[in-house]
């Protein structure tokens, strides 16, 4: 099995992309604006946030288990490249028959 590391290129990205968002808060941009007007935007962005934190620690955790499942790492374009290339037969399986069930 092959893993693709470019995935911490892009947590960086949203990581940077929070920051900038909580500095903006921080600056008082909003002490003009009506409490109703803001809410949902401060709501949509915490949870933004969040969100980031989650995708952080799945990204780790997803790592962590192609490490110990002896996983090789992508990390030449060509190898990429031979990769991308494979996985279009992946597409081609019929998935109709799958089920997800997530028990309470």
């Amino acid at each position: 099995m092959i893993r693709i590391d470019t995935v911490h290129l892009h947590i960086g990205k949203s990581k940077t992309a929070a920051e900038n968002l909580k500095s903006l808060f921080k600056t008082g941009v909003w002490k003009e604006a009506d409490l109703l007007e803001i809410a949902p935007a401060t709501a949509v962005a915490s949870l933004l946030l969040e969100v980031v934190q989650c995708s952080e620690r799945i990204a780790d955790a997803v790592q962590e288990l192609a490490n110990l499942a002896g996983f090789r790492s992508v990390e030449s374009s060509g190898s990429l490249q031979q990769f991308q290339g494979s996985s279009q037969q992946v597409h081609s399986i019929d998935l109709q028959n799958h089920e997800i069930t997530i028990g309470e």
